[in-house]
């Protein structure tokens, strides 16, 4: 199973370790800069869209879940599935 860290809690705790010692702190510093180019661990969000389902429902493109069409202003997120929905709707 893989773990995800927060890039800065590592970068954090490896400036931590930085001694005084030139040989040392450049060995910090490389392994500093390598994380900072390491990829995100973070799952790009899928994009959604509000649909009309029928004349007081609308429902997620992606997941199908309903709402009253009244209430489809207030989510940003799918409740369901996490959808960014904050693009056009129909």
């Amino acid at each position: 199973m893989e773990d995800s860290i927060s890039r800065q809690a590592a970068i954090i705790q490896l400036s931590h370790n930085k001694n005084g010692d030139d040989d040392h702190d450049v060995i910090v510093q490389k392994d500093i800069e390598t994380i900072k180019q390491l990829p995100s661990a973070q799952p790009e969000r899928k994009k959604g869209k509000w649909i009309y389902n029928s004349p007081v429902t609308m429902k997620c493109d992606q997941c199908g879940f309903v709402i009253k069409d009244w209430d489809w202003h207030r989510f940003k997120f799918c409740p369901n599935c996490d959808c960014d929905m904050r693009g056009e709707q129909e």
